[in-house]
């Protein structure tokens, strides 16, 4: 059993130490819009943290890649790549919407009533 006293004993072991041995759960979310307009970016991370900035852990990370932000993109994130694969995503997309409606035509198509 694991109680909350054997967790702070942990818990301080772990930060005298310096590594927990946890990996980074990490979030990214490849969206064909702005999530925020008024903070438009092509590809931002973003963490948890209070209101005074004090973050509350490395190990969950938010990324975000605005597909509509292309042209705003950084020569950082266009050199490592970024916009290769936002392009790549955005070319799939355009192909998923494609299929998409080829199998929505061909449904309809095939399951009109006869008498109709």
């Amino acid at each position: 059993m694991f109680t909350g006293v054997e967790y702070n004993e942990d818990r301080r072991k772990i930060d005298q130490e310096g590594d927990d041995g946890l990996q980074p759960v990490i979030q990214i979310a490849i969206m064909d819009h702005t999530l925020f307009p008024d903070h438009r970016r092509f590809f931002t991370k973003y963490e948890l943290q209070d209101d005074e900035g004090y973050r509350f852990s490395d190990k969950l990370q938010f990324y975000v890649m605005d597909l509509t932000a292309k042209e705003d993109a950084e020569e950082d994130e266009k050199a490592n790549g970024l916009v290769d694969w936002a392009e790549a995503f955005t070319a799939l997309g355009g192909l998923m919407t494609a299929t998409a409606g080829a199998i929505l035509t061909m449904k309809s198509f095939c399951c009109r009533k006869e008498n109709a």
